[in-house]
């Protein structure tokens, strides 16, 4: 077992001036990048000892440029998809190896991406911060490590804890934006049903400031993500009142609804639940009060390097934080033949989440079971699937995951339109209602193939149709 402080090179791709980079060991050499316009949001308690132009670079030179000898006793590599710096030659040390994945909830094709280079470094591990719901693609790829470590990159602001609050809905974060359109939705409708709201940028002691003096303070994800607003909400003492997140995504693995916290599921449920709590302040104060018990009691950045270090050191995982808990792995891995079509399908659909919130999708029968287990965490999505589907029933009762499901006939299917109809047929004869669709998504799983398979064609015909092929 692993006794002194271990010596840990963390590679840092993020803005340390926008999330700086925890420090995982007393003992740590910290690689980040160069950034023309660095961020002030945050005021880093440690800073890289080096910085990277973006890039490819040799993790081995660049430590030996550095006058670094010692041998690192842990690897930690945290990099989103779009891979501003990324190191490489990572095989050259014997040291267990961690991938930190960061956003795979959003950029361009960011489980494929991330998936890929993965396999081209000798990793040992894979963690998720914010996506638990996407652990599943990583086991299905042959990744036996893999952990949920949510708010280890949260740097807590605690200002005093204040009785007397602002009737008021506190929000920092982005809203112009097209991938924020949930949010600029829920937001518009606030400020339309004249409740007050102070919305603006902010560092992050003024967001923990904000966020302790008002009644409320609102969170809602970019696509179903565990964010960290989430963590930073807590540890302020404010009173979080954040969008509901599918069981996959872990939210009520850590806080209680009603005790830590508050969840909504729409615009209308928000706008109630707030004029719920300005009816009744103290119900707010005392929710308030125990979320930031519950934070500094199991959720901050410290309980969470204590996991790593005795995960990566000793092979010891806390329970909530193995992402096998999610039941759908075992459909997922037995359908690994069909990884990267199921993937390119699911980030498609992601990406309309993201853009068009509530657009209904409709499930022709032969989709693959496992992909329609894949498509349940994507909540703002309306997923039908026409029925009767006894063997997609017990593969989803098996998982635990059939009460996330929603089912029709195939006569009430012809009867209303739809934004997305999915279907793995190209005879479109037999199925009728895809004429009751703006678009129809084919994806061709007859190759049973588990070579890579990334390419995304798309053509025109019938109504608007997206085919998702082998590339």
């Amino acid at each position: 077992m692993q006794q002194a402080d271990p010596f840990v090179v963390l590679c840092w791709e993020t803005d340390f001036g926008y999330i700086p980079p925890p420090l995982l060991s007393p003992r740590q050499f910290t690689i980040g990048v160069i950034y023309p316009h660095r961020s002030n949001v945050a005021v880093p308690h440690e800073t890289p000892h080096t910085l990277v132009p973006t890039g490819a670079y040799d993790l081995q030179a660049t430590l030996q440029a550095c006058g670094i000898t010692e041998p690192p006793d842990l690897i930690v590599v945290f990099t989103t998809s779009v891979f501003l710096a990324t190191p490489t030659n990572l095989g050259a040390f014997r040291c267990p190896k961690l991938l930190l994945c960061s956003d795979t909830h959003q950029f361009t094709h960011p489980i494929r991406r991330l998936l890929d280079y993965a396999r081209k470094e000798p990793f040992d591990a894979v963690a998720s911060l914010f996506d638990r719901h996407h652990l599943h693609w990583f086991l299905a790829a042959g990744f036996e490590q893999t952990a949920w470590l949510p708010g280890i990159t949260v740097q807590p602001m605690t200002p005093p804890w204040q009785t007397r609050r602002i009737d008021q809905i506190g929000f920092v974060g982005q809203m112009a934006s097209t991938r924020h359109a949930w949010r600029e939705h829920l937001l518009t409708h606030v400020d339309k049903a004249g409740i007050p709201l102070c919305a603006r940028p902010a560092t992050r002691d003024q967001s923990a400031a904000l966020y302790a003096q008002s009644l409320i303070s609102f969170n809602a994800s970019l696509s179903g993500d565990l964010n960290m607003r989430v963590f930073e909400v807590l540890a302020a003492g404010g009173f979080l009142l954040t969008d509901r997140l599918s069981p996959q995504a872990g939210l009520e693995l850590l806080l209680r609804p009603g005790h830590d916290c508050d969840i909504y599921q729409d615009a209308d449920e928000l706008l109630d639940k707030i004029a719920f709590y300005r009816r009744s302040p103290a119900a707010a104060l005392r929710i308030a009060a125990q979320g930031a018990q519950t934070y500094q009691r199991e959720h901050t950045a410290e309980h969470r390097i204590a996991a790593l270090r005795d995960w990566m050191l000793n092979g010891h995982l806390p329970d909530r934080f193995n992402p096998r808990h999610d039941l759908r792995a075992v459909a997922s891995k037995a359908a690994a033949a069909h990884l990267e079509l199921r993937i390119a399908m699911y980030e498609r659909l992601q990406d309309v989440q993201q853009l068009q919130p509530g657009a209904s999708v409709l499930i022709s029968p032969g989709w693959p079971l496992a992909s329609v287990m894949d498509l349940i965490d994507l909540v703002r999505l309306r997923v039908t699937i026409i029925g009767p589907a006894p063997d997609l029933r017990a593969a989803a009762s098996a998982a635990s995951v059939l009460d996330q499901m929603d089912f029709i006939d195939a006569d009430a299917a012809l009867s209303r339109t739809w934004d997305i109809v999915l279907t793995a047929s190209a005879n479109a004869a037999n199925q009728p209602w895809r004429a009751r669709a703006a678009r129809v998504m084919f994806a061709d799983f007859s190759d049973a193939s588990d070579a890579p398979r990334t390419g995304v064609v798309l053509r025109l015909d019938e109504p608007p149709s997206a085919i998702i092929t082998p590339g």
